[in-house]
């Protein structure tokens, strides 16, 4: 049941005319069967693995809670830490180690036995394993007191807005909006609602759009000459911004209209004028995660120049790992780090602020042509892809190809008009006085016209297999 389609739609419906119409002490337990539901629709035999890590968090936090000793609370953390990532480890890694170790034995001449397996990925476990962890890590560091009530924490870790694709939610944040009242606000309301339509405009308008063009060039890129190559490259930069935000931005809408607000997970990434301004608007759910729960434990910033480099790449490099298991990724998360160590080393730790519009323009636009070539590693599907798309680049070959009509191509040219002319509305007017009501009609109007008329209504979405 992808939110993108119209089946998801009819639920989401169902539930929230049911949800308002039940008292509240029976809110929390609709949220969660419609929830397990959600879930269930799209993989049953995931539900399990699901009530693994419910139970695993529930007793593990308690068993946290409870101890009297610190020994004994770092033995209940490291328990529920292996218990927790047990299955993210097997399901998602297993094959990449496997034939890594297999490559290796065949290059070392040796003879390697064990199979590869035809593993199915469980939907967002590589979220809600953070999302548990995390919770875990925040018992044990007192930062909030376990959860006895087992509706909640259920609730927590399942619940259905953000079990996809995150943002990977905070126990200090989520758990406090479970256990208060939750009455009905037509403002918030309203407010989810325009949310989940911008977010639907930018996956189905632009992202899915955009992949058509993107998709053949990296099936066959020797194929393509540069112009062609250049452009898919640019077109992927947009395609997985609108994309993965485009999900959020319906997964916020979606929670808002029942009450729960969720983190915000992008701010304008696109409009960074350094790489470390990047990652502090890219997944910001996930970064935070890192930095929380891993960088700042290795030692952050406040060590020697050699052991902060350190710190930076072996985040990075889990963050490329995060993502998914192939080599590509660990060298696109890999770059990631070398840039931002390059970046510190140039313009130091803590940076002055850029004052000119040109000197800020200069950094944004190289900032994100960085991104962009980075983005070539997370898309290839191996080396010799990325290889090829980068040779194609740095040595001319001429030809443009479209891939589509030229008709197809310019309607796609306006569409991306109006989207990035809209974001850059956004970003020049954080806080735009609150329109009267005919004109926020007729904008969202406009938007569900362009999602009827242009919307490609099919496509799954990129981060929902991470």
């Amino acid at each position: 049941m992808l939110p993108n389609a119209f089946p998801f739609y009819f639920f989401l419906l169902l539930g929230i005319s049911l949800y308002y119409a039940l008292s509240h002490r029976w809110r929390n337990l609709f949220l969660l069967t419609a929830s397990i539901f959600f879930y269930a629709s799209w993989e049953w035999r995931f539900l399990g693995l699901l009530s693994w890590q419910i139970a695993v968090s529930y007793i593990l936090g308690l068993a946290i809670g409870k101890s009297a000793t610190q020994i004994g609370r770092k033995w209940h953390l490291a328990t529920g830490a292996f218990l927790s990532l047990s299955p993210l480890v097997f399901f998602k890694y297993f094959n990449f180690l496997n034939d890594s170790a297999r490559q290796l034995c065949t290059a070392l001449d040796l003879s390697y036995l064990v199979p590869h397996l035809n593993i199915l990925l469980p939907l967002g476990i590589s979220f809600y394993t953070f999302q548990s962890l995390g919770y875990l890590v925040d018992v044990y560091r007192r930062q909030i007191e376990p959860e006895r009530d087992f509706l909640h924490c259920a609730l927590f870790i399942s619940f259905f807005p953000q079990i996809a694709s995150g943002p990977i939610g905070r126990a200090p944040e989520l758990l406090p909006q479970f256990r208060r009242i939750r009455e009905f606000s037509p403002e918030a309301f309203e407010s989810g609602l325009a949310q989940i339509i911008w977010g639907l405009f930018k996956k189905v308008v632009v992202a899915d759009r955009l992949a058509f063009y993107v998709d053949a060039i990296y099936s066959n890129p020797a194929a393509y000459g540069t112009p062609s190559l250049c452009l898919a490259a640019l077109f992927f930069s947009i395609q997985i911004y609108c994309d993965f935000s485009g999900y959020t931005d319906i997964a916020i809408g979606t929670a808002r209209l029942f009450g729960i607000e969720l983190r915000r997970n992008f701010e304008f990434p696109y409009f960074s004028t350094s790489i470390n301004d990047f990652w502090k608007r890219w997944h910001i759910s996930l970064t935070s995660w890192f930095r929380d729960y891993l960088y700042i434990p290795l030692g952050g910033n406040r060590c020697s120049r050699l052991r902060h480099a350190f710190n930076v790449m072996v985040v990075f490099l889990f963050s490329g790992l995060w993502h998914g298991a192939n080599w590509t990724f660990l060298a696109w998360g890999g770059m990631h780090g070398v840039l931002q160590l390059l970046e510190n080393a140039i313009r130091g730790r803590k940076p002055t602020p850029y004052r000119s519009w040109l000197s800020k323009s200069i950094a944004g636009l190289l900032t994100f042509l960085l991104v962009t070539v980075a983005w070539i590693f997370f898309r290839a599907p191996d080396f010799r892809t990325a290889s090829v798309i980068l040779k194609g680049i740095c040595s001319w070959r001429g030809g443009l190809s479209l891939g589509v009509s030229l008709n197809t191509f310019a309607i796609n040219g306006l569409l991306l008009l109006v989207f990035a002319l809209w974001e850059i509305w956004i970003f020049t007017h954080p806080v735009s006085p609150k329109q009267p009501i005919w004109q926020r009609s007729l904008k969202y109007a406009v938007l569900l016209s362009m999602i009827a008329m242009f919307g490609q209504m099919s496509g799954g979405f990129i981060y929902q297999h991470f």
